[in-house]
């Protein structure tokens, strides 16, 4: 087994020679874009798993909020976001998380509340990213 280390110096190494693939989790072309609240790096073919959009399987999607723009060799940062930029993709999935478990409880005073929850999402795959 290779430690984190180890990796990074066969990376190197592989890198100088020009035989390096590409890192893990990293995209030549890749766009951080803002829905539902949270920023998320998307690249094209990846599908995401976003806060609930209204719509149905196979719907196009479109996120106009592009707040970095990368194409491998230049970086766009929007002052707060792009306007000429946006990420278009469709709805692959509508569904709900796992359930997680709220519970309140106050010593000494029988107090307890059990209550659980599961978070809609939508999960989305990324066809192209336009700057």
């Amino acid at each position: 087994m290779l430690t984190k280390t180890s990796e990074s110096l066969i990376y190197s190494v592989l890198k100088i020679s020009g035989d390096a693939p590409e890192p893990k989790g990293g995209f030549t072309m890749y766009a951080v874009v803002s829905t539902g609240g949270k920023q998320y790096k998307v690249g094209e073919g990846e599908v995401l798993r976003v806060e609930k959009l209204a719509g149905e399987i196979g719907d196009p999607v479109s996120f106009d909020r592009v707040l970095l723009f990368s194409d491998g060799e230049k970086v766009a940062v929007g002052q707060p976001v792009l306007e000429d930029a946006a990420v278009k993709g469709h709805i692959v999935e509508q569904g709900k998380a796992k359930k997680i478990l709220v519970f309140k409880y106050k010593r000494r005073k029988r107090y307890r509340r059990k209550q659980g929850h599961r978070q809609r999402f939508t999960a989305v795959k990324i066809d192209s990213i336009e700057a």
